[in-house]
């Protein structure tokens, strides 16, 4: 077996680790981040953040996110997925903490609650990966390579673009759309460019 091919093995094996972890209940509520736990200097609360799913449709945000995770790892390979999953569910905290904090520097009353409550889910990594598979179907489409599977993704990914809209109407919650436009654009970059051995369809281009 070549060092890529354990590498990808190693990574599809953590990523069903997660998903067992997350859907056994995940870590304790001291893992949670928030704005102001972040702004304190509690940094590594941007990754723990992820263990733990959200009490509202748990299992159905479990059940789509293992689905997603699955077509994202299968189409386009596992490195893919956690780097779009990391970055998306780290830049969108990030980004949205630091708006959350000039809100707060403006005087929104609003901002400062938000800022001091609890941070956690898994929806900003199902976000990232339906943002990949919607670039995806994209991608093959600009092959002129579009079949019966990138369809599905690409509704699929759209479908899943319409829920974030749906769903995000609070200060936290703009770290849906954040992270699906992560998943989108940062897909479209590794696979044009054929980052870490990321080709199209996940493939290795050179021998490892």
């Amino acid at each position: 077996m070549r060092r890529g091919d354990r590498l990808d093995l190693a990574l599809i094996l953590l990523a069903a680790a997660y998903l067992v972890f997350v859907g056994l209940g995940g870590a304790g509520h001291e893992w949670y981040a928030s704005a102001d736990r972040v702004a304190d200097g509690r940094v590594w609360l941007l990754l723990t953040s992820a263990l733990n799913v959200v009490v509202e449709l748990d299992e159905v945000q479990w059940l789509m996110l293992a689905v997603v995770t699955a077509a994202v790892i299968y189409r386009l390979g596992p490195r893919l997925w956690w780097t779009v999953s990391l970055t998306g569910h780290v830049g969108s905290a990030i980004i949205s903490y630091g708006l959350i904090e000039i809100a707060v520097a403006l005087g929104s009353g609003s901002a400062e609650i938000t800022a001091r409550e609890s941070d956690y889910g898994i929806s900003i990594v199902l976000a990232a990966g339906l943002g990949a598979l919607t670039a995806s179907a994209l991608l093959a489409r600009e092959r002129g390579d579009f079949g019966a599977a990138d369809r599905a993704a690409l509704i699929a990914g759209l479908a899943g673009l319409a829920g974030m809209f749906a769903v995000s109407f609070g200060w936290y919650d703009i770290q849906h759309l954040i992270g699906y436009v992560i998943g989108f654009l940062l897909t479209r970059f590794l696979v044009g460019r054929k980052v870490w051995g990321i080709g199209a369809g996940g493939r290795f281009e050179t021998p490892r």
